[in-house]
C-alpha cells in the first residue's frame, strides 16, 4: 500500500511517500488472548443516561476473595495505571505524587498477588497525554 502525504510547517511544504507492507504479520493473537479491564469510574458515573460501571470500580475489588485472587492470577501480562490520567487529564486527572504512591502500592499488590508465578506482569504506567512537569513530579515521588 502506498499513501501520498503532504506534510506543512511553517516553512517549507514537503510531498513525501509511505510504503507499508501489509503482505507480513507483526505479530498474532491466539484464542487465549483476555483483556479485561478494572475501570476507576465511580457507581454513579454515566454517559447519556447510562450508568454502565455498576461496582466495577477498581477499589471495589476484593482481592482477598480465593476465586477473585486466582482469577487475577490467571490474566495478564501487564497492568495499565490509568487512562489518561497525567497532565491535565481528560475530565479527571491525578497529581504525580498521588500517581506515584499508587504505582508503589499497586507493584506491591501484584508482587503479592505472583509471590510465587514467574514472570511477573509487567505494570504500565502513566497512560496519558504528556506533560513534562507532571511526569518529572510522578518520576520523583
Amino acid at each position: 500500500m502506498a499513501v501520498s502525504i503532504s506534510a506543512t510547517s511553517a516553512q517549507y511544504v514537503q510531498d513525501s511517500e509511505l510504503v507499508i507492507n501489509g503482505t507480513l504479520p507483526i505479530s498474532h493473537t491466539d484464542a487465549n488472548y483476555i483483556c479485561a479491564t478494572i475501570d476507576w469510574w465511580p457507581d454513579d458515573k454515566c454517559n447519556y443516561k447510562h450508568c454502565p460501571w455498576g461496582s466495577s470500580f477498581a477499589l471495589n475489588l476484593d482481592l482477598s476473595n480465593p476465586i477473585l485472587r486466582k482469577a487475577v492470577q490467571g490474566l495478564v501480562i501487564s497492568y495499565f495505571q490509568g487512562n489518561e490520567l497525567s497532565g491535565n487529564g481528560v475530565g479527571a486527572m491525578v497529581h504525580a505524587e498521588q500517581y506515584g504512591n499508587d504505582l508503589i502500592e499497586l507493584r506491591g499488590i501484584i508482587d503479592d498477588l505472583y509471590r510465587r508465578i514467574q514472570p511477573k506482569p509487567l505494570l504500565v504506567a502513566p497512560g496519558g497525554f504528556f506533560d513534562k512537569e507532571w511526569f518529572a513530579l510522578c518520576k520523583a515521588s
